[in-house]
């Protein structure tokens, strides 16, 4: 991955786009994507709704009038929170991490005001940090009763288009912003936000039965390429490999492709899964399949799955652990992230905050990620 962002920096470069890039020349996969994330909501919200109505030469009530002004406030004002040079100022830094890097001892519910927090948060995007994400949002509503966070997945291609179209007020993504969608974002009047949140490999697992436990990334390449089709090209048993991936629009496809892959594209073998869990899946149950996935989904194989060890630019074989993660010699380490459009306000900027402190950083980790703080020691 590129440089690392420290948490709540506004950003102005990414990395690069590929399939997973949503915001292409002519807008298709932008579309694509934000056609699934309103589906996934259930529709789209309510301001958005509003936004049509208006069109239609509807009227707005008083209530409807005060959320436009608010919506305006979060897409318009917020990327004021630059300085003069162009980095965040005094205070746009979430509560949970200090301008050092460290992290409070835990959450404060409570708001400025004395009141605990409320309201609704949309939270859409990658299918890896969902679980972790959805347990910080339970225990956040159990500290705050009227707030309503509001957890949903579908990809981090989804998860980036709601945030730039101002559908959601949080993105989940495992992969950075390219230089288009933050160029996009610039072009709505904003700036995006983005947090890190804890630190991953995606794994290559195999079945428990297979024999190979050491591969390369040129391996990979041909196997998921379609080049090497026999275990026995591998030195395993005489059989076929059945390889699945992540669907399009995902940022661990995006990662393995860009890392893997290269400029190659999947052979026609590869079965698309919509879910790291459900390749996991796959994998525990046929002895002859091989795939990916995040640390946090290797729970659904258990035993019937192992982590595959890789090899890059004749490096020694590395297998993916909190050590290996954190020192970035495992090759296909990365951080996982959410995104706010502008500086984070109310309830959104409290959860976020959440998710940073000790609370919920010890979620990701015993979902089986690494927490981010372990990078900044």
């Amino acid at each position: 991955m590129g440089e690392a962002h420290r948490a709540g920096e506004v950003l102005r470069l990414g990395g690069g786009g590929g399939d997973d890039d949503v915001v292409g020349v002519d807008s298709v996969a932008f579309d694509e994507h934000l056609s699934q994330a309103v589906a996934a909501l259930g529709g789209l919200p309510p301001v958005e709704r509003l936004v049509e109505r208006l069109a239609g030469g509807g009227e707005a009530s008083d209530v409807e009038q005060a959320e436009l002004s608010q919506m305006k406030h979060h897409f318009g004002d917020a990327a004021g929170e630059e300085d003069a040079n162009g980095g965040m100022a005094d205070g746009a830094v979430g509560e949970g991490v200090d301008e050092a890097g460290g992290f409070a001892v835990d959450f404060d519910p409570v708001g400025d005001d004395g009141a605990s927090q409320s309201g609704s948060v949309q939270v859409l995007g990658s299918e890896s940090m969902r679980p972790a994400v959805t347990a910080c949002a339970e225990d956040f509503m159990t500290r705050n009763p009227d707030a309503d966070i509001i957890v949903k997945g579908g990809g981090s291609g989804d998860g980036v288009a709601a945030l730039l179209h101002g559908i959601v007020d949080i993105g989940m993504t495992s992969r950075e912003l390219s230089k288009r969608e933050l160029d996009y974002a610039g072009g709505r009047g904003f700036a995006v936000s983005i947090f890190p949140m804890a630190l991953d490999g995606v794994t290559v697992v195999v079945n428990h039965a297979n024999p190979v436990a050491t591969l390369s990334i040129d391996q990979l390449r041909e196997i998921f390429t379609g080049k090497i089709r026999n275990w026995r090209e591998l030195e395993g048993f005489d059989g076929e490999i059945l390889p699945f991936a992540r669907a399009a629009g995902s940022g661990t496809a995006s990662l393995f492709g860009e890392r893997a892959l290269g400029e190659e594209e999947y052979g026609p073998s590869v079965e698309r899964l919509p879910t790291n869990e459900a390749i996991v899946a796959e994998v525990a149950t046929r002895p002859g399949a091989i795939g990916y996935a995040g640390l946090g989904a290797l729970r659904v194989g258990g035993d019937r799955i192992k982590a595959v060890a890789l090899t890059a630019s004749a490096q020694p074989a590395v297998i993916a652990t909190p050590a290996t993660i954190i020192a970035g010699t495992y090759p296909l380490s990365r951080k996982l992230y959410l995104a706010t459009a502008g500086a984070p306000l109310g309830t959104a900027k409290a959860f976020i905050d959440f998710c940073l402190s000790a609370s919920g950083q010890a979620l990701f980790e015993h979902v089986g990620y690494v927490p981010i703080k372990s990078a900044a020691r």
